[in-house]
C-alpha cells in the first residue's frame, strides 16, 4: 500500500488534525497518524508546528507543540541558526503568554508542587549512580522552575490579595530551590547563578508586611547556614537596608522590648548577617560598620529580664562570643604594622562586656517586677533584724552598697508595696545595732554616708512625691533617724533646700517650721501630722479632706 503523502499546506495539517479526534473506521485513524507522523519528520514539519501553534482550536495547538519537541528531540541540529532564533523568541513568548494569562490557584499550586519536588529530592544521594537520573530530571526542570518563581516574584500587586500570596509563595519555593542548590553546587553553576538573581526581589521583600516573614526566614536561613551563595552585592543591600527608616523603627520595637515572633525574626537576621561578615565588621573602621555593630550591641540591652522575657539576649551574646574568638584570631595572625582596626574592635568588645555585664550583675529598675523587689527588700529587712551584722561582712559589702542604692530609689518611686516595704528597712536600718564592734563601726560608716541620701528621699516624698496613703510609712524612718542621729538636723536641712525638692511653693519660712517641729518631737508619734500637713502645703489645699 502507497504510504500517504504528508500535508503540505497548514490547512492541510489542521485538517488532518482535526480529523484525528472525529469518529471514523480504525484504519482511517490510522492512516492520518501516519500521515501527519510523516509530517513531524518532514522538513517542513518545523514551520508547519509553528503556524498549528497559533490556531484557536486547543487540538491543533497542542498538535503543534507535540510536533515541536519530536523535532528538538530528534532533529535540532538541522536548524539554521536564524531559524533556531526564531524557534526561541517565538518559545519564549509562549512562555511569558502561559504565565500571564494563567490563574493564580493554578500558578500558586505550581509553586507548590516545584518546592515540594525539589524538597523531596533533596533527600536522595544525589552523587550516587543509582540516582544519576533524577538528577537529570530534575535538572531538565530547571529552567521552568526559575521561570515561575521570576514571574511568581514580578506579579502585579492589586487589590487582590491573591498577588501578595503568590510572591510569597514564590519566596517559599525559591528557598527550597536554594538548599537543592547547595546540595548539587558542584554539578551545576547555572542554576545557583539564575537563582542568585532571585535574591534581589526577596531583600526588596523585607519591608513589605505580607512578604516580611517568608523573606527574613529564607536570608535568615542562607546566612547561617549557605552564606557563600550570596555575593557582595546582596550583602551590600542588606548593610544598605540596616540603615533604612524602617529597619529603625523595626529595631527600636525589639529593644524597646517587642518580643514577638516578627521582632525576634529581624534581630536574628541583623545577627546573621553579622556572623556571616564577622570578619570583615572586625576589620572595618569606617562609620556604617560601626554604627551596625553599636546596633548588634543594643540588642544585649534590650529591655526586660534576658532569657525569660528578652529572647534575643542569648543569640546576641553567642554573636559577640564569636566576634571575640574572630577577633583573638585575627590579632596573632598578622602583621602589627597592619592591625589599624585593633584599637576600634577591641572597643566594640569592651562595650559589649559593660552591656552584658550590667544585664548579668543588676536586676531591672524596681517598677519592672514590683514583687521581686519587694520580697528581696523585706527578706534583707527581716535578714538584718536577725542577724544585723549579715551585710557587713568583707565579701558581702560591695552586694550591700548596690542594695542600699537599689533601695533607695525603690523609696523614690510610684510603686506602693516595694515602697512601703523600702520605708520599713530604712526604719530598721536607723537603728541597727550589733555586739559585734568592728560590724557596728561599719554600720555606723555606711549611715554617715547614707544618712543624707535618705534625708533627701524623705524630703522629696513629703514634700509633695508621695501619695497621701504613702505618708505614715515614710514617717517611720523620718522618726528613727530624727531619735537616733545626730546629725539628722543637718541632713534633713540640706535636702529642704536642695534644687530637687519638689514644693516649690513651700517658703523658706515653712520650710524652717517644719523642721524645728520634727526635730522637736524627736520621733514622737505627733511627727505623723505634722509630715501630713507639710505634704499638704506643698500639694495644695485641693488635696485636704477630712481625717
Amino acid at each position: 500500500m502507497e504510504s500517504p503523502m504528508p500535508p503540505s499546506t497548514i490547512q492541510e495539517a489542521e485538517a488532518l488534525v482535526l480529523a484525528l479526534y472525529q469518529p471514523a473506521p480504525p484504519h482511517t485513524i490510522a492512516r492520518i497518524q501516519e500521515t501527519l507522523h510523516r509530517m513531524q519528520r518532514s522538513p517542513s514539519g518545523w514551520w508547519i508546528a509553528r503556524d498549528l501553534l497559533a490556531h484557536a482550536d486547543d487540538k491543533v495547538k497542542f498538535f503543534g507543540a507535540l510536533t515541536l519537541i519530536v523535532k528538538l528531540n530528534t532533529e535540532s541540529s538541522s536548524l539554521s541558526g536564524d531559524d533556531a532564533s526564531e524557534l526561541r523568541q517565538n518559545l519564549i513568548g509562549c512562555t511569558s503568554h502561559v504565565l500571564h494569562t494563567l490563574h493564580s490557584r493554578k500558578l500558586q499550586a505550581a509553586l507548590w508542587f516545584s518546592g515540594a519536588l525539589v524538597d523531596e529530592a533533596a533527600k536522595v544521594e544525589m552523587n550516587s549512580a543509582k540516582h544519576m537520573g533524577l538528577y537529570e530530571t530534575i535538572t531538565r526542570n530547571i529552567p521552568d522552575a526559575l521561570a515561575l518563581m521570576s514571574h511568581g516574584l514580578s506579579h502585579q500587586v492589586s487589590a487582590d490579595t491573591t498577588d501578595r500570596v503568590i510572591q510569597k509563595d514564590s519566596i517559599i519555593c525559591l528557598q527550597s530551590w536554594v538548599w537543592f542548590s547547595q546540595r548539587v553546587s558542584t554539578h551545576h553553576d547555572e542554576l545557583i547563578r539564575s537563582l542568585r538573581e532571585l535574591i534581589q526581589p526577596t531583600i526588596a521583600a523585607l519591608a513589605e508586611e505580607e512578604l516580611y516573614e517568608a523573606a527574613v526566614e529564607l536570608l535568615s536561613d542562607v546566612l547561617s547556614n549557605y552564606s557563600g551563595f550570596l555575593t557582595e552585592d546582596h550583602y551590600e543591600s542588606l548593610f544598605s537596608l540596616f540603615e533604612t527608616q524602617w529597619s529603625h523603627e523595626r529595631y527600636q520595637r525589639l529593644v524597646e522590648g517587642d518580643f514577638e515572633f516578627d521582632s525576634i525574626q529581624f534581630g536574628q537576621l541583623m545577627l546573621a548577617l553579622g556572623d556571616s561578615k564577622v570578619e570583615a565588621l572586625i576589620h572595618s573602621i569606617d562609620t556604617r560598620s560601626s554604627r551596625f555593630l553599636a546596633r548588634l550591641r543594643g540588642l544585649l540591652s534590650a529591655q526586660g529580664y534576658p532569657v525569660s522575657e528578652d529572647k534575643i539576649f542569648v543569640p546576641a551574646l553567642e554573636f559577640w562570643s564569636t566576634y571575640v574568638e574572630t577577633l583573638t584570631d585575627s590579632i596573632y595572625s598578622e602583621d602589627e604594622e597592619a592591625k589599624v582596626w585593633v584599637s576600634t574592635a577591641t572597643s566594640h568588645v569592651l562595650e559589649a562586656i559593660s552591656a552584658v555585664w550590667q544585664r548579668i550583675a543588676y536586676p531591672a529598675e524596681p517598677d519592672s517586677d514590683t514583687e521581686l523587689a519587694q520580697n528581696g527588700i523585706e527578706f534583707t529587712n527581716r535578714l538584718i533584724t536577725r542577724e544585723a551584722a549579715a551585710l557587713f561582712h568583707a565579701d558581702c559589702l560591695p552586694h550591700a552598697e548596690f542594695f542600699f542604692m537599689y533601695t533607695l530609689r525603690v523609696l523614690d518611686g510610684r510603686e506602693p508595696l516595694p515602697k512601703a516595704a523600702a520605708a520599713d528597712f530604712w526604719a530598721t536600718f536607723m537603728t541597727l545595732k550589733t555586739g559585734d564592734q568592728e560590724a557596728q563601726k561599719t554600720i555606723e560608716h555606711a549611715i554617715s554616708q547614707l544618712g543624707p541620701l535618705l534625708a533627701h528621699s524623705i524630703i522629696r516624698n513629703v514634700g509633695g512625691n508621695a501619695s497621701r496613703s504613702e505618708l505614715d510609712k515614710l514617717s517611720e524612718p523620718l522618726k528613727k533617724m530624727v531619735n537616733h542621729h545626730v546629725k539628722a538636723r543637718t541632713w534633713l536641712e540640706q535636702a529642704l533646700h536642695d534644687p530637687s525638692f519638689p514644693g516649690h511653693q513651700i517658703s523658706t519660712e515653712e520650710k524652717a517650721v517644719f523642721l524645728k517641729k520634727i526635730i522637736g518631737l524627736r520621733g514622737a508619734r505627733g511627727t505623723n501630722q505634722v509630715v501630713r500637713e507639710f505634704w499638704l502645703s506643698g500639694r495644695g489645699s485641693k488635696f485636704a479632706y477630712a481625717s
